[in-house]
């Protein structure tokens, strides 16, 4: 994996072609329930983009 740092609070992340799940909140909230999982799969030789917003 391969992450580069981009401005503001973007990034750029090489994954291998796979299902994936992001598990985030912010860092100021420490509840569990505002965890968000979100979904997504990669597929070789694609380019994907994932918001979290």
């Amino acid at each position: 994996m391969i992450a580069l740092n981009l401005s503001g609070n973007q990034s750029v992340t090489v994954l291998q072609p796979g299902e994936y799940q992001l598990i985030y909140r912010e860092s100021a909230i420490k509840e569990s329930l505002s965890t968000k999982i979100k979904k997504f799969k990669i597929k070789s030789g694609e380019i994907s983009h994932i918001n979290i917003n």
